[in-house]
């Protein structure tokens, strides 16, 4: 029994570490894998530390596994405590790695005089503020042209259609005074090569 307990509780750490279990579900079913262990309170408490140090699970997991822990009915608040204690020297040393990053932050040049003297130009831009609205009360000031484009557009649409017509007479008072005729030659072209 304690076999098949076991690896309940190793299955649920699996299904979290690949994402089949999230968030509340994953703590809940795995509290649920803590409290049936069948086995005593150390045995409890190396399943959840080899979690910790497990170099394969996800950061999910292991927090998960800290929760679960924490909710479970069947580990004493001694054990937590210790757990909880396991857990936190089971952190990974940072300080070198942040020494690091913060070396390079501080050996970034320092631009602030180069921004200060960019905000300050920025500021002594002038303001064209008084031109901006000379030129907007201009524009709606424009008369409306609307109606006389209506008008021009109405006219031209009304023009007989010329297209047929190869002899225009011109009259004055009715009476023909001359002729236009339009001689439409064959178009050319010259000087264009199929390449």
């Amino acid at each position: 029994m304690n076999v098949s307990v076991i690896n309940d509780f190793t299955k649920v750490v699996e299904a979290i570490n690949n994402g089949s279990l999230k968030n509340e579900q994953a703590i809940q079913k795995l509290t649920e894998a803590i409290d049936k262990m069948n086995a005593d309170q150390q045995t409890k408490l190396q399943a959840i530390i080899d979690v910790l140090n497990s170099v394969n699970a996800t950061l999910e997991t292991k927090l998960t596994a800290i929760e679960a822990a924490m909710k479970a009915q069947t580990l004493n608040l001694e054990s937590k405590l210790d757990l909880l204690e396991k857990a936190i020297k089971a952190l990974p040393d940072f300080s070198a790695q942040l020494e690091a990053i913060k070396a390079v932050i501080e050996s970034l040049p320092d631009h602030g005089g180069k921004l200060d003297a960019l905000a300050n130009a920025i500021k002594a831009l002038p303001d064209y503020s008084a031109q901006l609205e000379a030129i907007k009360t201009a524009i709606e000031a424009l008369p409306n042209y609307g109606d006389k484009l209506t008008a021009l557009e109405n006219a031209i649409k009304a023009l007989p259609n010329y297209s047929d017509m190869r002899t225009i007479d011109i009259r004055r008072d009715g009476k023909p005074i001359g002729e236009i005729r339009i001689i439409a030659e064959p178009l050319r072209m010259e000087g264009i090569s199929r390449g």
